[in-house]
């Protein structure tokens, strides 16, 4: 009875221990494929914004243009001549035209302590032209 009862045990335990295995290959295969068609869902949506994307992206800009060229408009229309009663240099001309080097002659009072209050010259600031043009160094 005892050798009866150690072989059904020992099959017992072996049948278990294959289906433990065959459960985990299971589990496994499912994750695997599961992995496969998130990676696949995500392609086909990349895919997807990227063909939308394209023709959306260049609509978008177009509008975006749009709306800046009218604020710009605005903007100017609103700012143009507000530097008159400040005393500020408005137009073409004026110091630091063409990215030039400006500097203050003798006549200018007080230009440390403006300086060491706000860090910078403000004198000269307020003499430079607010519409000066300067060249464009950026790389091409």
């Amino acid at each position: 009875m005892a050798v009866a009862r150690k072989i059904k045990t020992l099959l017992t335990v072996n049948i278990l221990v294959f289906v433990g295995i065959i459960l985990f290959s299971v589990y496994c295969r499912i994750q695997d494929r599961s992995e496969e068609i998130i990676q696949m869902g995500r392609m086909s949506d990349q895919r997807l914004r990227a063909r939308n994307g394209k023709v959306s992206n260049l609509v978008d800009r177009q509008s975006i243009l749009q709306r800046l060229e009218r604020l710009e408009d605005v903007v100017y229309n609103q700012l143009n001549g507000l530097a008159k009663p400040m005393g500020l240099v408005e137009g073409p001309g004026g110091l630091g035209q063409g990215g030039a080097a400006a500097t203050l002659g003798e006549d200018s009072l007080d230009v440390e302590g403006k300086y060491e209050e706000y860090g910078y010259n403000a004198q000269l600031s307020d003499r430079i032209s607010l519409d000066r043009s300067i060249p464009d160094y950026r790389p091409k």
